[in-house]
């Protein structure tokens, strides 16, 4: 269904990035199945010979899993992607989270989790960096704490990690990107380049959602965007 979407849309490819979450509480823990995975995308290549189908895995927290991280870089994927859904035994999305601390407090804690995360490496792309926007109603970036994504930018600049560009915001009623705008230029002024694309849909319907209005600031920031295949920025 989402190759024939992408096919629809007249896309040159798509980027599967399968969840993979070790934390024991989430309801997916131990239902990703990596062989499975990457069988189906075999699959998914030979059927769909016009559209380049590549796959991929959003590690939540990878540098709490060594182990783990390291299997990946010896499988067959296109592409790993870190992110952080998960504080203090609670998940974003669920309302607990949110709920339990206030704003200013669970977004430092939240990028000092990233910090951590970017600073420890072994992923090509950070994904939705400011993403604690999505769960709180109203909030627009309202807490940022720059010095502490200055921080970071500056560590995946250095480490070559991309930054990804989310649209999901959008379609939660949102008016920024993720990250913001305000985030992205930050980055350009640190000498960061390279980006990647993404709706994170989780449905057909929502593949390429808000790219049109992504893609105009890319152009506005001068952004190089790219994707990955074979752990390669392409």
């Amino acid at each position: 269904e989402m190759c024939e979407k992408a096919l629809d849309l007249k896309l040159d490819g798509i980027c599967f990035t399968e969840h993979m979450d070790l934390t024991p509480e989430d309801p997916a823990y131990e239902y990703f199945d990596l062989d499975s995975y990457i069988a189906d995308l075999e699959k998914a290549k030979k059927k769909y010979h016009n559209l380049k189908v590549l796959g991929g895995v959003e590690f939540c927290k990878p540098h709490l899993h060594p182990r783990a991280l390291k299997e990946l870089s010896s499988r067959k994927i296109d592409v790993v992607l870190a992110s952080v859904h998960w504080m203090e035994e609670m998940m974003f999305g669920g309302g607990k989270l949110v709920k339990s601390f206030a704003e200013p407090v669970l977004y430092r804690k939240y990028y000092n989790l990233v910090k951590e995360m970017v600073e420890y490496g072994g992923f090509e792309i950070l994904a939705h960096l400011d993403l604690p926007k999505r769960y709180i109603k109203g909030d627009q970036g309202k807490y940022e704490h720059l010095e502490l994504i200055g921080d970071i930018l500056e560590k995946i600049i250095e480490k070559d990690i991309v930054l990804e560009i989310n649209t999901s915001s959008l379609r939660r009623g949102m008016e920024e990107l993720m990250p913001s705008e305000k985030i992205l230029k930050m980055y350009v002024k640190k000498g960061g380049k390279k980006v990647t694309l993404a709706s994170d849909a989780h449905r057909a319907g929502d593949i390429a959602a808000g790219f049109t209005r992504a893609k105009k600031v890319i152009k506005r920031l001068n952004l190089s965007c790219g994707y990955y295949e074979k752990r390669e920025f392409v």
